[in-house]
């Protein structure tokens, strides 16, 4: 997750709750230029996802009734959203080692790029997962066998010891794969160290179809690791190099992409791409326009950058890592919300403008309690007194 700054509080010298809210909730820099267009896209990756979750609660529990019911590509592609988030999470992390070697900077220190990720990421997972063994010992029990399940999760290996999502919060099996990236994140930002700016592309490009098309020919099962979602990770390589070889934020905008972008985001929601593989292989590219055009557009881009939008955005951690909760807590007030007549979709986009809102307030109160205080930097430092003494 890229670190980035408070909202600023402009216009008037009271601010108003708005604004007030806005400091509350906003991210905490600890280095770097805050690129508010990232949240942006993190907005837009949490949402379908949330979206997706509540269709497939919906769903389970109108099965339930003996009612089944089909949720259609339009939500269930909104798990496409961690596609996203994948795509973001590659721009990030290559961009201090991208900037090391095109715009030759000191290269990052890899004890403060681990001691980063440890110290600002691990914390609010830990607190989500120990919080969700808790509640499941308390309705299920089990004790005995969920501690090794959660063991399992704070290690991030889930994925690889037991072949299947993380029983103490499902989503997790992202964020392992997330960690392996990570780690060999560093590795692969070599691919800077090519001078020639075709020649990155190149690679880059051909390592984006030739990976996923490899694994597909091989038959190798790799929907829990990183080699079946390496090329996600790959095109926010591909986004970076463009964004420090082409363009920055202030470039002139391009309003084609204005258009392209919400086509892309239909065309790629509209698909099923679950039993063909050729879309599949395009995908990639397609999270990679869909964030070109997010950085290049005039409207998408200043939407992006609005500080609600961003706000949302930058809390999309804690959202991803609470929502499912929520929307069992929350899910049977929603299911009472129904039109007669309204079909499947009609409700589902009924229910949503209740259940979202809900979401986002209940997450905001856990991001600023559970996860912002460990965006400052060196907080671990603070809080044991590890400072040093001020100069004489």
């Amino acid at each position: 997750m890229i670190d980035a700054p408070d909202n600023e509080l402009i216009g008037t010298s009271r601010p108003t709750l708005a604004q007030r809210i806005l400091s509350h909730l906003s991210r905490v820099q600890s280095g770097g230029r805050y690129i508010p267009v990232i949240d942006g896209l993190r907005f837009a990756a949490i949402i379908p996802v949330v979206l997706f979750h509540w269709a497939c609660y919906v769903r389970d529990k109108a099965l339930l009734a003996g009612t089944p019911v089909e949720i259609g590509p339009l939500l269930d592609n909104g798990r496409l959203g961690v596609q996203l988030f994948f795509a973001i999470s590659g721009f990030i992390l290559a961009l201090p080692f991208a900037q090391s070697f095109l715009e030759k900077r000191p290269r990052p220190k890899l004890s403060d790029y681990f001691l980063r990720r440890v110290t600002r990421l691990e914390p609010p997972y830990l607190i989500n997962l120990l919080l969700l063994f808790t509640l499941l010992c308390l309705k299920n029990g089990g004790f005995a066998d969920k501690i090794w399940h959660l063991l399992a999760s704070c290690t991030y290996t889930h994925n690889l010891v037991y072949g299947e999502f993380s029983t103490i919060n499902f989503v997790a099996w992202t964020l392992e794969i997330e960690v392996q990236f990570y780690l060999l994140a560093p590795l692969l930002a070599y691919v800077f160290a090519l001078e020639k700016t075709w020649l990155r592309r190149t690679v880059i490009l051909t390592a984006m179809l030739g990976l996923p098309l490899f694994v597909w020919l091989a038959g190798l099962k790799a929907e829990l690791n990183l080699g079946g979602h390496i090329q996600y990770f790959l095109a926010g390589f591909l986004l970076a190099d463009f964004y420090l070889e082409s363009w920055r934020d202030d470039a002139p905008g391009m309003t084609w992409c204005d258009v392209a972008l919400p086509l892309i985001a239909v065309g790629v929601l509209s698909f099923d791409l679950w039993h063909d593989p050729l879309p599949l292989l395009a995908l990639p590219f397609l999270v990679f326009a869909f964030c070109f055009c997010g950085f290049r557009g005039i409207w998408v881009r200043r939407f992006f950058s609005n500080p609600w939008i961003a706000t949302i955005g930058g809390m999309c951690y804690t959202i991803y890592l609470y929502h499912v909760l929520l929307i069992w807590i929350i899910g049977p007030i929603g299911l009472r919300i129904k039109i007669g007549g309204a079909g499947f979709y009609g409700n589902i986009a009924l229910q949503s403008l209740f259940l979202v809102p809900m979401v986002l307030a209940i997450s905001a109160v856990l991001f600023a309690f559970f996860e912002r205080p460990f965006m400052q930097r060196n907080w671990h430092h603070r809080m044991w007194g590890w400072h040093k003494p001020p100069p004489l």
